[in-house]
C-alpha cells in the first residue's frame, strides 16, 4: 500500500503565480516557507501580502524576531481561515502582544519594489508601505500530479490530506483515518 499526502506553496517561484506575476520581480520577495530560519537575511521592515492563517503566523514569527511587520490583507479580518473555536483567539492574542506588528485589511497589493509595496486601500486610494523585504502567501496547491506517480505501485492507493485538497490538520487526520480503516 502507498499513500500520498503533501502540498507545496503556490508562491514558489512567485513569478509564476497568476495574481503576483507583475508584482514579484524583486530579490526581496519570498514565500512563507522560505522565511523560517532565514529571517536574519531579511530587512527590518517586512510587508506580508496575504491575511490568511499561515501569513499571520509568519508575521508573528518575524515580529517576535525583531522585524517591523505590516500585514496587507484583502480580507476584512486576519486569519479568517483559522479554526474559529479557539485558534483565532490565540492568533489574535499573539499578534496583539507584538508592538511591531500591524495590519491593513481590505487592501489589494498592486506593486513591489526594493523599497516599498503599493496597494489600493478600502476607499480605492493608492497607498504605499516601506518594505525592505516582502513575503507573499498565495495559498497552497495540492501535489496530486506527484502523488499519481505512485499509482499502481501497490495493491491499494490512496490520496490523503493536503495532497487531495488544501485543508486543515483535522481534515487530513480524517482522511488518514478513513484510509487506515480500509487497510
Amino acid at each position: 500500500m502507498r499513500r500520498a499526502g503533501w502540498h507545496r506553496p503556490c508562491a514558489q517561484p512567485l513569478q509564476r503565480h497568476h495574481r503576483f506575476k507583475a508584482l514579484a520581480d524583486g530579490s526581496n520577495v519570498r514565500a512563507p516557507i522560505f522565511v523560517y530560519g532565514n529571517d536574519k537575511s531579511m530587512g527590518k521592515n517586512v510587508v506580508i501580502i496575504g491575511g490568511q492563517q499561515i501569513a499571520v503566523e509568519v508575521g508573528i514569527y518575524l515580529a517576535g524576531n525583531g522585524h517591523q511587520v505590516t500585514m496587507l490583507a484583502e480580507e476584512k479580518k486576519l486569519a479568517e481561515d483559522a479554526n474559529q473555536i479557539h485558534f483565532v483567539e490565540q492568533l489574535t492574542e499573539a499578534w496583539q502582544a507584538q508592538k511591531n506588528f500591524s495590519f491593513i485589511t481590505e487592501a489589494r497589493a498592486t506593486g513591489i519594489t526594493k523599497e516599498k509595496v503599493t496597494y489600493i486601500d478600502s476607499k480605492g486610494s493608492e497607498q504605499s508601505i516601506q518594505a525592505d523585504s516582502v513575503v507573499i502567501y498565495a495559498g497552497r496547491k495540492p501535489r496530486q500530479d506527484e502523488a499519481m506517480k505512485f499509482y499502481g505501485s501497490a495493491g491499494q492507493f490512496f490520496i490523503i490530506g493536503d495532497c487531495r485538497a488544501e485543508g486543515r490538520v483535522a481534515q487530513a487526520m480524517r482522511t488518514a483515518f478513513a484510509t487506515a480503516s480500509q487497510i
